[in-house]
């Protein structure tokens, strides 16, 4: 078992398994989730209906008068497509900020 650290002292513990990798890989994850987590972005899904069209890996833009500073494109790391007698609706869940 390795381990390595990134962040400040005193702050939250995420742990993160992982295969065989070098201390400089394990260095760049740590780095790039505490980025991720630190961000001011958006979590979670938004609730959409079928158009415009989207799917994973695709990049969603954001909106938002009440949040300006989240406005931004995010990277769309889930669909969840539904049918239904009322209709179709999506579910988009929103990754980590691209723009």
């Amino acid at each position: 078992k390795r381990e390595t650290k990134s962040g400040t002292t005193g702050g939250d513990k995420i742990n993160i398994k992982v295969g065989s990798m070098s201390e400089a890989d394990m260095r760049k994850i740590a780095e790039s989730e505490l980025l991720r987590r630190s961000s001011d972005a958006y979590e979670g899904s938004i609730d959409s209906w079928l158009i415009p069209y989207c799917e994973p890996t695709y990049t969603a833009v954001v909106k938002d008068a009440d949040y300006p500073d989240k406005d931004g494109q995010y990277y769309v790391s889930k669909v969840v497509t539904e049918f239904s007698s009322s209709g179709g609706a999506r579910t988009i869940t929103l990754g980590i900020k691209v723009g």
